[in-house]
């Protein structure tokens, strides 16, 4: 049962964070059938995928239907991977501890709730920056970044001094 506002924060912010995770998925398949770029970013292409984009496929048809893959591309195939990649590596950690602490029956402290939410607002706004680097300049994507890490760091530091 959800009963205080760390609790809150962290079933919200976890919400926010996996949303975020499955729309990047979603704009990387989009870019990847609008481009025809099986290949960037992976480590093995699969006989079926290149199969799929090679011929007229009713299924690449229909998610271009519905992933809206027409017109100009967002953003490059390497910065829609890298992004999602970046975030693989980092939201899923603090969002163990954030559910850990949150479970564990200690009472975080008050600072808590707020690092929960300044986490999700950087991670965010690191993904916005890093989609839009081109003309959105370092150090922004940094700052943004380290900002996240520091409050996953501190969340995580009090979980362990707990």
């Amino acid at each position: 049962m959800i009963n205080t506002p760390f609790e809150v924060a962290v079933l919200k912010c976890a919400g926010a964070l996996a949303i975020k995770m499955g729309a990047l998925h979603l704009f990387t398949v989009r870019t990847r059938l609008m481009t025809g770029d099986i290949k960037t970013s992976r480590k093995a292409v699969f006989k079926e995928d290149s199969d799929m984009m090679s011929k007229n496929d009713f299924f690449a048809s229909f998610f271009k239907t519905i992933l809206g893959a027409f017109g100009p591309t967002l953003c490059t195939i390497e910065r829609w991977t890298g992004v999602a990649g970046n975030a693989a590596e980092n939201e899923p950690f603090f969002v163990g501890v954030a559910l850990a602490y949150a479970n564990s029956g200690i009472k975080p402290p008050e600072w808590a709730t707020t690092a929960v939410y300044a986490f999700t607002f950087f991670r965010y706004v690191h993904c916005l920056v890093y989609l839009n680097g081109d003309w959105i300049p370092q150090p922004f994507r940094g700052l943004s970044y380290s900002l996240s890490l520091f409050a996953m760091m501190a969340l995580a530091i009090s979980a362990v001094a707990a």
